[in-house]
């Protein structure tokens, strides 16, 4: 018998056979590609969705600015940059006045409808280096890396005239609204957080007991240490009421 067409016969079978293994190991290598990579877009897509809840968990939902709780590590970082830098970080605490009028003229919804307008306004007006945060209510604080006198005093007081100059148009009304605005600096007025907010909080109290609409700088450190911080919180909240 010749042995040579059946060899033949052989070689193309296997031939044949290592085709077909081949083409399944290809078909299986197209499929993990396709699944990896519906496994990474998927991956993404958690990625997003996490960085978006952490950015909304940092918001303030109805201004869009930042809230209380990325104001306590922001101010931390930024006091401690300013520190390595030398170089100063000024805290702007901004209150509306008589706030409450709005809402009981207005309704809450017109209340908040101000306060969506003051958010686009004050970050429309901030750097990128700057952070503005709703810290509740109608309570609001900047931090302004690099900012002191005479600097701070224009861009505070342009904000006063801007916040007065506001007209937001609710229902078919028309109303507007003042601001005080307290200020403080680091390293002038005060070397740590809970110092320096305190610092532009009296200062914020002093701009309501002078007649509100207006900007005060916080006296430099020392020269009021002496009043309790008790007896300005019940101070402050008597004016701002």
């Amino acid at each position: 018998m010749d042995t040579l067409p059946l060899l033949t016969l052989v070689l193309l079978a296997t031939v044949g056979a290592l085709g077909a293994v081949v083409a399944a190991l290809l078909r299986c290598n197209r499929r993990l590609r396709e699944a990896n990579d519906a496994l990474q877009a998927r991956l993404r897509e958690v990625e997003a969705l996490q960085s978006r809840f952490h950015e909304e968990s940092l918001r303030d939902p109805l201004t869009g600015l930042f809230n209380r709780r990325h104001l306590d590590g922001t101010l931390e970082q930024e006091l401690a940059r300013a520190r390595r830098g030398g170089y100063p970080l000024a805290l702007v605490m901004l209150d509306l006045d008589h706030f409450k009028r709005i809402n009981d003229t207005y309704g809450h919804a017109g209340g908040d409808a101000l306060l969506r307008q003051l958010g686009r306004l004050l970050r429309a007006a901030c750097r990128s280096g700057d952070t503005a945060c709703r810290c509740g209510g109608e309570e609001f604080v900047l931090v302004l890396p690099g900012l002191d006198e005479p600097v701070l005093d224009e861009r505070a007081e342009f904000w006063r005239c801007s916040i007065e100059a506001m007209v937001t148009h609710f229902g078919g009304k028309a109303f507007s609204v003042t601001a005080s605005l307290g200020v403080a600096v680091f390293p002038r007025h005060a070397d740590d957080a809970l110092s320096l907010l305190r610092c532009a909080d009296r200062a914020l109290y002093a701009a309501k007991q002078a007649g509100r609409n207006r900007v005060v700088l916080a006296p430099k450190a020392g020269d009021d240490d002496a009043r309790a911080p008790a007896a300005d919180n019940r101070a402050r909240e008597a004016a701002t009421a």
